[in-house]
């Protein structure tokens, strides 16, 4: 399945995913981390659950990159500029809001606290 999501994306890209894969398998598989106490059945529940939990994490942040990127794309970057800046910027790290993004907060904050202001005046 893996193979075919990378042919998806293009042929050059199976065949780095296909030598990466080959790699991998070539190296000495690293050891589970000894937990003394715990027998391999609960080991290995816990490997699942984190497992499980990296995946949910994987599936959130790809849908907030994608979503800031289809709002650069909707200010008029180009595909190449938004490529740049998820390829540039260290991970973590990409400005997920523009300045010119939160002017409009700013103009509703500033009639929020004019409105408690107000509430909070003695009549």
């Amino acid at each position: 399945m893996v193979y075919d999501y990378a042919m998806w994306i293009s042929a050059a890209f199976k065949v780095k995913v296909i030598r990466a894969y080959q790699a991998m398998e070539r190296q000495p598989q690293a050891k589970a981390p000894s937990d003394p106490g715990m027998s391999e059945q609960l080991r290995a529940t816990i490997d699942r659950k984190a497992l499980s939990l990296a995946l949910q994490d994987y599936d959130r942040v790809r849908a907030v990159l994608a979503e800031r990127a289809r709002q650069f794309l909707r200010h008029g970057d180009s595909e190449i500029q938004v490529m740049a800046r998820l390829d540039q910027s260290p991970v973590g790290s990409m400005r997920l809001v523009r300045s010119e993004d939160l002017l409009p907060l700013g103009a509703t904050l500033a009639n929020l606290v004019n409105a408690v202001n107000a509430l909070a005046e003695p009549a």
